[in-house]
């Protein structure tokens, strides 16, 4: 007598959303996927369905100039990218591994003066990077072999400025980020660089105290209660059982900021009716939403469900 195993395994998580328009996909300058609601907000497109993407794909602003390009492997970033400014000089250069930022990462400013020079994949866990240095727009050093006060635009995210001390390349001491004149947070490091405490506001004014950065979004009941969703909902497709049709569906949907999920999508399946059961009963979960910096925010989630006869 043949049995059924359905497991549900949790991949990746990126504070980032997911869609599709025809064989154009739109993307946040976060490299967040946009939908046909939100594409007047693009930073880039790609030529294609966000879903088989393997090797180099070329970047495009809105306006068709070259955004840049990456690599992936799976429709996982996996390689080295490159991001440029419209009048084609350096962003941001370096290498993902499995969507994650590796090894030494280049920055630059518009005007094309070198910005930031950051190595990711240290054993600091607090700190995402660590500075190896940091420059202003005119090409003065404000931070040198990985120390220095500074001030000054945050990587990665320069429409906000940062305001702290970089010790041996580690963030210490009182961290302070601003936007338009608002402070967005503050957060406390100790002289080893762990993060210890924060405070975020809003732009209500509420106000938010955490001690982790970022908290990923997880089912309601939590790993265990997940696979108990899964015991009880998901159904082996008669058509897949039929043709002992077993594999994993690959799946991406958004998590907001309420717990609702949305947006489910395959990025990858097997057929049979197993892809759209797999959609179906991640459409009945319920979850609690991600926070960064204490606040709740929309998240995108990928996941793996298999369906296995034996």
């Amino acid at each position: 007598m043949r049995t059924l195993i359905l497991s549900g395994v949790c991949l990746l998580l990126s504070f980032n959303l997911f869609s599709q328009a025809n064989d154009t996909t739109y993307y946040s300058a976060y490299h967040v996927h946009l939908d046909d609601s939100e594409k007047e907000h693009a930073a880039y497109y790609e030529l294609n369905n966000g879903k088989n993407r393997e090797g180099k794909v070329d970047r495009f602003f809105p306006s068709h100039e070259p955004y840049g390009y990456a690599h992936y492997k799976q429709n996982i970033l996996e390689g080295f990218s490159r991001t440029l400014f419209k009048n084609g000089r350096l962003k941001e250069e370096g290498n993902h591994s499995k969507l994650t930022k590796i090894g030494v990462w280049k920055l630059g400013f518009e005007n094309g003066q070198s910005f930031a020079t950051l190595e990711f994949g240290g054993d600091n866990s607090s700190n995402l990077y660590t500075v190896i240095s940091l420059l202003d727009s005119l090409g003065n050093t404000l931070v040198k072999d990985g120390s220095g006060f500074y001030k000054g635009p945050e990587p990665f995210n320069m429409e906000a400025t940062i305001e702290g001390e970089f010790r041996s390349g580690i963030k210490v001491g009182e961290w302070v980020r601003k936007k338009e004149g608002r402070t967005l947070d503050k957060e406390n490091y100790s002289e080893l660089g762990e993060f210890v405490s924060g405070t975020s506001w809003d732009k209500e004014g509420n106000i938010y105290h955490y001690t982790e950065r970022e908290v990923q979004a997880e089912y309601v009941g939590g790993v265990e209660g997940w696979h108990k969703h899964l015991q009880r909902n998901l159904k082996y497709p008669k058509k897949a059982k039929r043709n002992n049709i077993e594999g994993a569906v690959f799946l991406s949907f958004i998590v907001d900021k309420n717990g609702e999920v949305s947006n489910v999508e395959v990025l990858k399946g097997i057929g049979y009716g197993c892809d759209e059961e797999a959609i179906r009963v991640v459409e009945s979960s319920k979850w609690l939403p991600g926070l960064q910096r204490g606040q709740p925010v929309k998240s995108r989630m990928a996941f793996r469900i298999v369906f296995r006869l034996r």
